[in-house]
């Protein structure tokens, strides 16, 4: 081997001997330092004797500064157990939380990170992720799950604009009142366990998880519905196609819509609000509206759910359907279980959509169209 690679591999070697004969050191000591618990009961107990703090050392074959150390903890305290640290000052002063709580406060809806951002720009102080958690816990502020941000395009907005701006001023007794709002919504859950089905081993006597769940895409049981409301309440239900063609729309308006008119709107007055889907745009020009007459139809702006109360519906549904106790273990289940709640709905949550609508619009027009927290 060449003199400087002999040179290089003696540096190598001498550098992990020095570590590893600092390691060795560093442990040894540390268990010549640290008193087991059998330890420290035997020397607070020979101190009680009236042996001195070097024959307690020598004996236990420990530092006498060790002993002594924890002597005079012992004799302070009277605990032999091993104190806690301190650790270091709170570099967070009250005034730092209290600027931080005024943030929170006035942007509610900000995340953690955003909320840093915000703070770190306004104080010299800077502050990271953990303890913004760490303070807003402290503050009561309780966590919320994340929502999928809805971004509408520039001409939906200005779609969305204009068409608040035509009926800003209708209200609820005299125009919405007369509007029939429906749409079709696919549910799905699990299956319900099967009374056969034997339990896990050491599950016993444990509180049950609630089998029943909604599920954002087809598991094992699902079905779509198509479903209508009034201001007098809840009105049709049916199960329906998940591919529904526009003849089929038209049938399904003339079986379950029209006893709804006879009903309800004897005068011909009625106007449905049925959303963009292509089943339902092409039916007023062979459907129930250019046979009749009995039934006008509205263009709803695009990308917007937040003016739809019919979304509030379904979502009223889900939510007894998640708290149901009921086994559902087959579609038919599930429909009945679903037609139960709908029927349950009282007139009065039904008339408070109706009655939210004219703030809806107005909160779009405040956003300037964009998306509300409807």
């Amino acid at each position: 081997m060449d003199p400087p690679y002999v040179a290089l591999a003696e540096c190598i070697l001498l550098v992990y001997y020095s570590v590893f004969s600092f390691s060795f050191v560093y442990i040894a000591a540390s268990n010549i330092m640290r008193l087991t618990p059998d330890e420290r009961r035997l020397a607070a107990k020979m101190s009680n004797d009236g042996l001195s703090n070097a024959k307690i050392a020598a004996t236990l074959k420990k530092t006498p500064s060790t002993i002594s150390s924890f002597l005079n903890r012992y004799k302070r305290t009277g605990n032999i157990e091993n104190a806690w640290g301190k650790g270091r000052s709170r570099t967070f002063t009250k005034r730092c939380d209290r600027k931080l709580k005024r943030l929170y406060e006035s942007n509610p809806h900000a995340s953690l990170r955003q909320l840093m951002n915000l703070y770190n720009e306004e104080n010299e102080d800077s502050i990271s992720l953990a303890t913004v958690k760490r303070r807003l816990k402290e503050f009561g502020a309780e966590k919320r799950p994340l929502t999928k941000k809805v971004v509408i395009g520039e001409q939906n907005v200005v779609h969305r604009r204009k068409w608040v701006k035509s009926r800003i001023n209708w209200t609820v007794e005299r125009d919405w009142g007369k509007y029939i709002f429906s749409d079709k919504c696919g549910i799905y859950i699990e299956k319900a366990p099967k009374s056969s089905e034997k339990r896990k081993k050491g599950t016993e006597g444990k509180k049950e998880i609630p089998y029943l769940f909604l599920a954002s895409r087809r598991k094992q049981i699902g079905c779509v519905f198509w479903g209508c409301i009034t201001y007098n309440g809840t009105a049709a239900l049916t199960p329906v196609s998940r591919n529904m063609k526009g003849e089929k729309y038209v049938e399904l308006l003339k079986t379950h819509l029209e006893p709804v008119l006879d009903v309800q709107f004897p005068d011909n007055d009625a106007t449905i609000v049925d959303g963009n889907h292509p089943c339902q745009s092409d039916w007023g020009a062979e459907g129930l509206g250019a046979e009749n007459q009995r039934l006008r139809r509205i263009e709803w702006p695009p990308q917007s759910p937040d003016l739809n109360i019919m979304e509030n519906t379904w979502t009223i549904v889900k939510s007894e359907l998640r708290s149901s106790s009921v086994k559902i273990e087959n579609r038919r289940q599930l429909i009945e279980e679903v037609t139960r709640i709908w029927e349950s709905i009282s007139q009065s949550r039904i008339r408070g959509l109706y009655d939210s609508i004219p703030e809806r619009l107005r909160e779009v027009r405040r956003m300037k169209g964009r998306m509300t927290k409807y």
